[in-house]
């Protein structure tokens, strides 16, 4: 059962766009953050948007266990 846990988790992470070396897991997204107006005193500036480069990382660190306790 953890061997199929395991591969299933593994399907999971690379069908969303992980990919796989050693024991880690990547993934890069990028996002745009929208632009903004501000008015000072009449007059109106204007700032663009940014984008913001995520790098998303997830390391299998071994065996562990998951205990419900009362």
């Amino acid at each position: 059962m953890n061997d199929q846990f395991i591969q299933s988790v593994n399907e999971f992470l690379i069908s969303t766009g992980y990919t796989k070396t050693d024991n880690m897991y990547e993934k890069s997204a990028q996002v745009n953050t929208p632009g903004r107006i501000m008015i000072i005193n009449g007059n109106q500036m204007q700032e663009p948007g940014q984008i913001i480069n995520i790098k998303y990382t997830i390391e299998d660190l071994g065996d562990g266990y998951v205990s419900n306790v009362d």
